[in-house]
Parts: C-alpha cells; sequence; structure tokens
C-alpha cells in the first residue's frame, strides 16, 4: 500500500503508511528502512521539518545513517539551514563511501551557490574536475570581480564541453565579456588558442558533425 502511494505521488499518504509500518514492525532492520522511506515521503510533500526530524533519528544508524544524512542536508537546505546542511555534508561518515562522497560534494557546492558563499565556493571547488561545479565557480569568480578567473574558468568549459548545452551556457557568458571573441554569430572565435582549438575540433570529428567543423575550421584556414 505504502509503495502505491509513493507510485501514484500521494505523499502524505505514503508518509503516513510508512511510519505506521514502522511503527508495528517488530524487525529493526525493517523498522529504520520504513523509517527512512517515510522521510522521503516527507520530503516529496514538501514537509521538511517532519522530513528533518525522521531523518535525524536515522543519522546514528551503522548502515543506514550515512545516506540519512545525505538527504538531511537535502532537507537542511531546502529550509535554509546552509551551515547545518554543509557540516553534514562535509562529515567523514559520508567521505568513506565514494558514491555518497561524490553527490555530497556536487551537492556542497549547490548549497554555497544558493547560500551566496562565493569566496568559499571558490576556495573550497577551484580545483574540481566537474564541469557543472566549475561553472559555478565561474559564476562565483564574476560575483567577486574575478573576471580574468572567470574568463579562463569558462573558456575551458566552452572548450571541453563544445556540443553540450554546458559548453552553450559558458560561450554565453562569455559572450558578455569578450563580444568579439565569443558573439553568437562568429564560428570560430578568433582568440582561442591552438590547443583550445584542436580540442574543439576534435569534439566535432567524434560527434561526425562534419559541417559544423568545416564551419569552424573555415574561417581559421582562411586566415592561414
Amino acid at each position: 500500500i505504502a509503495e502505491g502511494f509513493w507510485s501514484d505521488g500521494a505523499y502524505e499518504d505514503c508518509a503516513r503508511a510508512f511510519s505506521q509500518l514502522a511503527d508495528k514492525s517488530t524487525k529493526s532492520d525493517l523498522k529504520v528502512a520504513a523509517r527512512f522511506r517515510a522521510a522521503r515521503c516527507f520530503e516529496r510533500a514538501r514537509s521538511f521539518k517532519d522530513a528533518k526530524r525522521v531523518y535525524q533519528g536515522l543519522t546514528s544508524h551503522k548502515v543506514m545513517g550515512p545516506l540519512a544524512m545525505l538527504r538531511l542536508a537535502v532537507v537542511l537546505h531546502e529550509l535554509g539551514e546552509a551551515k547545518a546542511a554543509i557540516d553534514l555534508l562535509t562529515h567523514s561518515d559520508l567521505q568513506k563511501d565514494p558514491a555518497l562522497s561524490k553527490r555530497a560534494h556536487t551537492f556542497h557546492a549547490r548549497v554555497l551557490e544558493a547560500a551566496k558563499k562565493n569566496k568559499e565556493l571558490v576556495d573550497v571547488f577551484k580545483s574540481s574536475t566537474s564541469s557543472d561545479i566549475q561553472m559555478k565557480v565561474a559564476m562565483a569568480r564574476l560575483e567577486l570581480g574575478d573576471t580574468y578567473g572567470a574568463k579562463q574558468s569558462l573558456r575551458k568549459i566552452f572548450v571541453e564541453n563544445t556540443r553540450k548545452k554546458l559548453g552553450r551556457k559558458a560561450r554565453a557568458e562569455l559572450a558578455k565579456l569578450s563580444p568579439k571573441c565569443f558573439s553568437e554569430a562568429i564560428e570560430s572565435p578568433p582568440c582561442l588558442e591552438a590547443h583550445e582549438m584542436l580540442s574543439m575540433a576534435a569534439a566535432h570529428f567524434r560527434a561526425h558533425a562534419s559541417k559544423v567543423l568545416v564551419a569552424f575550421l573555415g574561417p581559421l584556414l582562411k586566415t592561414k
């Protein structure tokens, strides 16, 4: 029944059903699992205070604890409790699990971005290999007045993601800063360095985007 409520999107009923299952169960593992599912239902119902209460009761569990911490951090973020969320996201128990650690790392950047903690975002994530996180870092640099640093980050994102939505977003930001180079009307940005052009050409080639590749290389070949 509880699973049916979840599938139907009846999250308040879902939370109630899983809570009742947890209360009635005599098996500790089933009780914990049901409570966790109740908290997830509370989340979906946007009853964040209820979800917070349930997750807090699970964070010390030896198996479910780290995942409950991650979900609690999400709930705290929704409640505007950024510092408490960050404390959980950097907790040692979360770092022990590679999958949870990666998710916590990504969400940590999101929390800092939402909280407008730009300096901390740059300091903590400036070496991240994630293009999505580097986009957040670039925008934080702009907010801090570090135009040069922002341009460098945006160029890297643009070149490495030239055929993706993120690359187009980076180019749009670059066009605001250097319109003579990165305007959408320019097929081949003239300010790109040789290694950047090669990287972009290779990306077009791998995608079998021959027309795009010719349009990209054409202006460059005419200048040689």
